[in-house]
């Protein structure tokens, strides 16, 4: 039987494309903290930061998927409850003031991504365009380089 075209196989396609892309966006963002970085120390002491803040937080989550799953597991187990909206459920008996804080630090992570990822693709893209403009005029990255520089300083002064 030969293989047809099907919805879901283009949802696939779309998703594995968007995927792969968002992957390589957030490894652009981490190569320009590398270059962002003034020595090496100063990279490593960033890089265990970020490693301590991110196992932390999720290590809370873990513990907070649990003690909800501890607190209704016949909802979970039959798919009345979904595992992961757990945290949600934990935050319902508490006051709003809760509700407004898990609001905001959501926004914050949110916000952090997108910019990580506007960031990236302004690099990749940038790059890209100028290696085409590169290749279109017949210059090298170094003379490119000598004229938008030339020109930075011509309007500076």
């Amino acid at each position: 039987m030969s293989a047809s075209w099907t919805i879901e196989g283009l949802e696939a396609t779309v998703t594995l494309i968007v995927a792969v892309s968002a992957a390589e966006l957030f490894n652009q963002a981490n190569w320009q903290r590398v270059f962002a970085a003034k020595n090496e120390t100063e990279l490593k002491k960033g890089f265990a930061g970020g490693f301590v803040l991110v196992f932390f937080v999720i290590l809370f989550f873990g513990i907070m998927g649990m003690l909800a799953l501890a607190g209704d597991y016949e909802a979970y187990a039959t798919y009345q409850k979904y595992a992961y909206l757990s945290f949600f459920d934990l935050l319902e008996p508490l006051p709003q003031f809760f509700y407004y804080l898990t609001l905001m630090f959501v926004a914050c992570l949110c916000a952090s991504t997108v910019d990580s990822l506007q960031n990236a693709m302004i690099a990749l893209f940038s790059k890209d365009f100028m290696s085409i403009a590169r290749i279109c005029t017949g210059t090298s990255e170094e003379t490119a380089r000598g004229k938008a520089c030339s020109k930075v300083s011509e309007r500076s002064e």
